[in-house]
């Protein structure tokens, strides 16, 4: 293959390599320090996703603009968090993770205060743009963080943990969106307030309680920050395909968070109901992102991101099958259709979950020493990509096609999501894709008699 590959991939067994790392040079952790860090993390992460998840809801209600001009004001934050995730994975793998962090929570914060001051168009689209560099900030550190101090028997679970309070900050802030919108009629820069207040407790949390160790290989710091050091991790097949597994992906969850508030005004104008339809789905999400994960641990990536494929499948199909009984439906006539079937439809998108922490976990198997921080950044990359293409397409399918543009768009997903994942399948089996030469790197928890 011309070169020594250590072989990590569980579900797949490579040839052994004849020379290994001498375990004196596996760096230890004890475990309180350890879940000091990672639970620094989790806490910050939700706090700030709170925040920013409050923002989502209740901007449109801030701003008196047409639909277009809102889209770019929106768009603002997603091509900033693009445009930074190119430089900045490999600045943390020379500069190190907590500058980062901490310098992309505080812009975060700042961004939310500085939405309540104006509301002048060019501000607030400048305010966005400062946001997405601040989300690319907390997202790429907080992954190479995990990568580099999870180990690969954990590392699934880590993720699932990851995952959770990174929806749950979601929920969490569409919740409290929709009660603030109530609470202060008219007066939604209070909301924004309030986010930036929450920002700066993660900012505070995050600053005395994430230590950095000089664990992890760093890059030649005489290298130029480029993003040519990411484009030859994206070259490597293995990591490709999960790009371009996760662009998919986004491209639906762009879609949900965009059109979200339009859907629930809907079929509801409670913010009450609202919120306790959303808080409902938070327990099961979490037991699924841990069950997920350490199932992922146990018996591969590939099995567990195929079961959550198979299951947005069958959704799609349920979702088709439902159309074509009656293709005059509106889509509100659909969702009434649908719900009838709502206890099969809530097991099969809890299993649809199932993708996420073994696709993430799969990501940090790959990501050598070195260029951690660039290859966790893949991730926010494709959020990016996928929050910039998906929502325009989402609306082009409904503009032109109503309910059966929808319809098309959700089976269109299913079908790029399965052809990619049998692809990866078979690179992985045929050990195509060049894999992390280290996973033993990982911190070893140390065990104290």
């Amino acid at each position: 293959m011309g070169r020594d590959l250590r072989a990590y991939i569980p579900q797949v067994k490579l040839p052994q390599i004849a020379k290994l790392e001498p375990l004196a040079k596996i760096p230890t952790i004890t475990k309180g320090r350890y879940w000091r860090l990672l639970s620094a993390i989790y806490i910050a992460i939700f706090l700030v996703r709170l925040a920013f998840s409050i923002v989502t809801i209740t901007f449109r209600h801030y701003v008196d603009v047409s639909d277009t001009v809102y889209a770019i004001l929106v768009a603002g934050s997603p091509l900033a968090e693009f445009a930074t995730v190119l430089f900045l994975g490999p600045f943390i793998d020379r500069h190190g993770r907590k500058p980062a962090l901490i310098g992309g929570l505080a812009m975060g914060a700042v961004s939310l205060f500085a939405l309540a001051l104006t509301k002048d168009i060019w501000l607030l689209f400048l305010a966005n743009m400062l946001h997405g560099v601040a989300a690319a900030a907390i997202l790429v550190t907080s992954l190479a963080t995990i990568a580099s101090y999870a180990p690969p028997e954990s590392r699934g679970r880590e993720y699932g943990v990851y995952d959770f309070v990174n929806l749950l900050g979601y929920l969490g802030g569409f919740t409290l969106g929709f009660i603030l919108l109530d609470a202060f009629p008219g007066r939604v820069e209070n909301s924004f307030i309030i986010a930036g207040m929450l920002a700066v407790l993660g900012l505070a949390y995050a600053h005395w309680n994430v230590r950095e160790d000089s664990f992890g290989a760093k890059s030649d710091p005489k290298q130029p920050v480029t993003p040519r050091k990411l484009w030859t991790v994206v070259s490597n097949p293995y990591v490709s395909v999960l790009a371009a597994l996760w662009f998919v992906v986004f491209m639906v969850m762009g879609s949900l968070v965009t059109f979200f508030p339009k859907v629930y005004n809907t079929v509801s104008d409670s913010g009450g109901a609202i919120s306790v339809s959303i808080l409902g789905a938070a327990v099961a999400f979490f037991v699924s992102q841990f069950f997920f994960g350490k199932l992922s641990d146990k018996h591969g990536r590939e099995p567990i991101m195929l079961l959550g494929v198979g299951a947005y499948g069958a959704i799609a199909l349920i979702v088709g099958a439902a159309f074509l009984a009656d293709p005059a439906a509106t889509p509100l006539a659909l969702y009434g259709t649908l719900i009838v079937y709502w206890p099969v439809l809530a097991l099969l998108g809890l299993v649809a979950l199932a993708f996420a922490p073994a696709a993430l976990a799969a990501l940090a198997d790959a990501a050598e020493e070195g260029a951690k921080g660039t290859t966790m950044s893949i991730y926010p990359l494709v959020i990016s990509l996928g929050y910039i293409v998906g929502p325009p397409l989402f609306g082009l399918a409904s503009d032109a096609g109503g309910t059966g543009g929808i319809v098309a768009f959700i089976l269109v997903i299913a079908g790029l999501l399965g052809a990619l994942t049998i692809v990866r399948m078979r690179l992985v089996a045929a050990g195509l894709a060049r894999i992390a030469r280290a996973p033993a790197q990982a911190p070893v928890l140390e065990q104290k008699p």
